[in-house]
């Protein structure tokens, strides 16, 4: 009779849940029962630092200004469309322009298939002409060495064989990707190496200071402004449009979906555009467009009145993108980030569903559309990647080579 009644109430819940339902349950319970939560790590065991304070080996002499330098990255594999990588390689794309040679160096503790992922970079990003190779081999040959993450920084510190200089690209306040715990206080001790730590923005400059009494050098934040502008003729525009990452904690996706279906109760009749992943139990009628290039993603901001562009470790580049082509970005409000993108035309509203919601409301009934579009177009259409590249290219330089003497070019 017991097995009787468990079966019947399993099949009362297989009802209520549906058959999407059932498979998630099942999913979960083999993902507990077979530990792979482990597969979330990207730092095998053994590549983990001990401790904060490491004595690292830098070369007894600097080499001189003439000679070109080779400088090594340490990276997870890119995939194509990644933000992160793109940033990173616009900064090694500088340095090369600059004659100097770059060694990507890519970690994955699960192995890296080396010719693959050249491929996979020389589809997505053409201009790199780095060598590849798997830091899991060591990181030699290189004047310097520059880590891109917190996983990333380990490794550094790990599989460094040789003298060299050490730097950190840090492009978001990685310890808040996870909740207080190991990778926290893993991700947040890679502050205190002794790494020359790069900053993407006053954000991050002031984030690693309050964590850890440090500064660091800012590189300051860029727009690819140039290719984004609103459409020639101006043409009407309407609805809203959102970046949904699903997986990604720091992207917001819950408080998003939230606040999507409150927006679409305050206005049913404004179409909800919708890129990047797939959205995930969104009960709210939306056009997905899935992975768009840069190109195709002009083409919809310029025909939509506002986008919802959140991050709660750094300031999107998506606000910014959104702004140059006359789509007013809604912003998840963020004290510091006002420090990296100042334009008045970017809507901050408070991180609650109700606060998100309205505010898109408020933009796509607004009167002066308009000319709020034309005026937020403008307001960073000088903005450009080249001082975030001439800066961090200077500051590399000056780690290597050391400081230049007074006056000198």
């Amino acid at each position: 009779m017991a097995s009787l009644a468990w079966f019947k109430n399993g099949i009362r819940r297989a009802r209520a849940v549906g058959l999407r339902g059932v498979a998630q349950r099942v999913a979960n319970r083999a993902y507990k029962m077979t530990g792979a939560a482990e597969l979330s790590l990207l730092v095998d065991s053994d590549d983990f630092a001990a401790d904060w304070d490491v004595q690292l080996e830098v070369p007894s002499k600097r080499p001189p200004r003439t000679k070109a330098l080779t400088i090594g990255w340490v990276m997870s594999p890119p995939a194509l469309g990644s933000g992160g990588h793109t940033t990173a390689f616009r900064m090694v794309e500088a340095l090369e322009s600059r004659g100097h040679k770059c060694v990507l160096f890519l970690y994955d503790r699960h192995g890296v298939d080396v010719e693959h992922r050249a491929s996979v970079i020389a589809e997505g990003w053409p201009a790199i002409t780095s060598d590849v190779r798997d830091a899991s081999s060591g990181i030699t040959g290189v004047d310097a060495v520059i880590a891109t993450s917190w996983e990333s920084a380990h490794v550094v510190v790990r599989r460094t064989r040789q003298p060299m200089r050490f730097l950190y690209f840090i492009q978001d306040f990685e310890p808040y990707f996870h909740a207080q715990g190991a990778e926290y206080a893993l991700a947040e001790m890679t502050y205190r190496f002794p790494f020359r730590r790069l900053a993407l923005g006053e954000m991050l400059d002031e984030m690693v200071r309050r964590a850890t009494g440090l500064t660091s050098d800012v590189v300051p934040f860029g727009c690819d402004a140039a290719a984004y502008r609103p459409p020639s003729p101006a043409r009407p525009r309407s609805g809203i449009v959102f970046y949904c990452k699903p997986d990604v904690p720091r992207r917001g996706y819950l408080l998003a979906r939230l606040a999507l279906e409150r927006f679409h109760e305050l206005c049913p009749g404004e179409e909800i555009h919708v890129y990047g992943e797939e959205p995930v139990g969104l009960r709210a009628p939306v056009t997905f467009h899935g992975r768009l290039s840069p190109a195709e993603l002009n083409t919809l901001y310029g025909r939509t009145v506002a986008g919802l562009a959140m991050s709660f470790t750094n300031i999107t580049l998506v606000a910014e993108e959104m702004l140059a082509a006359g789509n007013i970005p809604v912003v998840n409000e963020m004290e510091l980030a006002h420090r990296v993108i100042e334009s008045p035309y970017v809507k901050w509203a408070e991180p609650t569903p109700e606060a998100i919601a309205q505010a898109l409301a408020g933009l796509v009934n607004a009167t002066d559309g308009s000319d709020r579009s034309v005026r937020a177009s403008a307001s960073v259409r000088d903005r450009s990647w080249l001082p975030s590249q001439e800066a961090f290219v200077s500051l590399v330089e000056d780690e290597v080579y050391g400081r230049s003497p007074a006056g000198a070019s």
